[in-house]
């Protein structure tokens, strides 16, 4: 027709996201087989910004607050506790949660530091023996236990429990008895590899309740919880890489101190620390001890020149309880 122009075959094109058509954006880009429109550029832009930000879950309290409930709860020095309590907070590569092990002597504070992590951090925690773990599990306990008190500590909430904090206490029992190993399977080398499904983030079969071969089981996945691991070492030093050839020379498989993201070396407290540690055994005690401040104080100073201050600290006030009993 005279004073009408033909239709092109480019008015037809449209974005292959949003179906506009070409006249409806500014810029219509094409690729093989597909075009895509400014506007659905500019989305894609923000979305990959809003993942590249590093965000905090929003379920978990700031590094700070972590930080004071530790101070509170443990003797571990500042730099400790912060360094701890940042590991937790922020989020993770990959998805998974830190896996953290807690090296330094006795009497150091590294189990009640891994107890206190997830009371601090707002997450349910469980703590676990690992003299008490075997590889069969039918004389002793497995990871599956672990995870299961990890379970009954957060109240059956299985999304919870995967959120949660589980320690494994004293890697030191898992030593390598040789020929007693295959008698008796508790807490020896063998046992390590189990270790490696809950580092690993495997998925566990759970029994929600007591054990019972007909008991209803759970799946939970290990990726999100918090594993902590504690083990005596005398002297830890502060280098992470020598620590390490340390633990392998001592028996701890290459493996599963590759899957460990942050050790936190532990020096025995001093008289400060010591006070702190004095103060929560008088209250977690009815035993009716009563400790004078100079007393305390004094008491505090001699267990930080202990090679054992907290184990010896324990033993003085409960022969002080027996005494007040009698």
């Amino acid at each position: 027709m005279f004073g009408r122009k033909a239709k092109s075959e480019d008015d037809d094109l449209s974005c292959s996201f949003c179906n506009k058509g070409r006249a409806q954006v500014r810029k219509l880009i094409a690729a093989p087989k597909a075009w895509i429109c400014d506007e659905c550029i500019g989305l894609c832009v923000d979305l990959l910004q809003k993942e590249d930000a590093p965000s905090t879950p929003a379920d978990l309290p700031s590094a700070s607050a972590v930080a004071s409930a530790l101070s509170a709860a443990c003797a571990a020095p500042g730099v400790v506790i912060e360094l701890l309590s940042r590991a937790l907070t922020l989020p993770s590569h990959g998805g998974r949660a830190p896996r953290i092990l807690i090296v330094g002597p006795t009497g150091a504070g590294k189990t009640t530091l891994g107890q206190a992590l997830g009371p601090a951090s707002g997450r349910a925690g469980y703590c676990i023996d690992l003299n008490r773990i075997t590889a069969t599990g039918y004389v002793g306990e497995d990871v599956e236990n672990a995870a299961q008190g990890l379970l009954t500590a957060a109240q059956g909430d299985v999304a919870r429990a995967q959120r949660g904090v589980l320690v494994f206490d004293g890697l030191q029992h898992l030593r390598d008895l040789g020929g007693e190993a295959a008698m008796r399977d508790v807490s020896t080398r063998a046992v390590q590899p189990h270790l490696l499904r809950v580092l690993g983030g495997e998925w566990l079969e759970v029994v929600a309740g007591p054990r019972h071969p007909q008991g209803h089981g759970v799946q939970m996945q290990t990726a999100e919880i918090c594993v902590v691991l504690t083990m005596t070492l005398d002297a830890p030093g502060d280098d992470p890489r020598a620590i390490r050839d340390r633990l392998r020379d001592m028996g701890v498989l290459g493996e599963l101190l590759a899957r460990v993201d942050l050790i936190v070396p532990l020096p025995t407290p001093g008289a400060d620390g010591m006070v702190r540690i004095i103060d929560r055994m008088l209250s977690r005690r009815a035993s009716g001890v009563v400790l004078a401040p100079t007393e305390r104080r004094a008491l505090a100073e001699a267990a930080a020149q202990h090679q054992d201050g907290a184990w010896w600290i324990a033993q003085i006030l409960m022969r002080r309880a027996l005494e007040a009993d009698g």
